[in-house]
C-alpha cells in the first residue's frame, strides 16, 4: 500500500496553475522532468539524496559526498512535473509490500518500508526556488526556500523514480549504502543489509 507524498489541494492547485502560466524570471534552474526553466519564486519539489541519522535526539540529513562534493546532484521538479512522477511511482509501488526491520530509523512516506541508519534515502522538500541578495556580478543567483518538512523515499523507490524513464535522474546507480555496489535484483529485498546477497556485481 503506498502513501500520498503530499495532498493537492484543488483550490491552490488551481491558483499554481494560473501563477505558472505567467512565467516570472527565469532562475536557470531546470526542471529534471520537463527540462523546463523554472522560475524564480515557483513553487518546486527538491530531491536530494542523503544519508539519516539521529545526533543528539535530532533527526539529521547529509549529503552523500564523493571527494568532499555531493555524490548525486540534487533534482528539481515543477510542481505539476512532480504531481506526475508521484502518480507513477504510487501506481508502480502499489502492490509492492512494505519491507520492514526491527532497526529501522525511519519509513518511507511512499511504501512504508524501513530505513537503516546511514542508508541512501531521498528527501523530498517542497518549497521555492528564490533570488539570493547576493548576487555577484549582478548576475541573479538561485536558492531553494523549503515551505515544509522533508518526506523521505526509500532506496527501492528512488531506483524506480530514477530507472522507469528514458533518461535516468543519476547516471550511476544509487548505492544503498556508500561503498556498496548495486544488486538490481536484491534492491526491494535489501539483500545487503544481512550478508546474504551472492551478486557478482555486490561488494563483498
Amino acid at each position: 500500500m503506498t502513501q500520498r507524498l503530499y495532498e493537492e489541494d484543488e483550490d491552490e492547485d488551481d491558483e499554481d496553475n494560473e501563477d505558472n502560466e505567467e512565467k516570472g524570471e527565469g532562475s536557470r534552474v531546470p526542471c529534471a522532468q520537463c527540462e523546463g526553466e523554472i522560475s524564480f519564486n515557483e513553487e518546486v519539489f527538491l530531491l536530494r539524496i542523503v544519508q539519516a541519522y539521529y545526533e543528539n535526539g535530532m533527526l539529521v540529513h547529509r549529503d552523500v559526498e564523493e571527494d568532499g562534493e555531493p555524490r548525486y546532484e540534487a533534482a528539481f521538479f515543477c510542481f505539476s512535473c512532480w504531481e506526475e512522477e508521484q502518480e507513477s511511482l504510487e501506481e508502480f509501488r502499489e502492490d509492492c509490500p512494505p519491507v520492514r526491520d526491527g532497526n529501522g530509523l525511519l519509513a518511507c512516506d511512499l511504501c512504508e518500508s524501513d530505513i537503516l541508519e546511514e542508508e541512501t534515502v531521498g528527501l523530498l522538500l517542497f518549497g521555492e526556488v528564490q533570488k539570493s541578495e547576493r548576487c555577484p556580478n549582478g548576475d541573479a543567483t538561485a536558492t531553494f526556500a523549503a515551505m515544509s518538512d522533508g518526506k523521505h523515499l526509500c532506496i527501492s523507490c528512488l531506483h524506480s523514480l530514477s530507472n522507469n524513464r528514458t533518461n535516468p535522474l543519476w547516471p550511476d546507480d544509487i548505492e544503498p549504502a556508500p561503498g556498496l555496489d548495486v544488486c538490481i535484483e536484491g534492491i526491494s529485498e535489501r539483500c545487503w543489509r544481512y550478508g546474504n546477497c551472492t551478486c557478482a556485481n555486490r561488494s563483498k
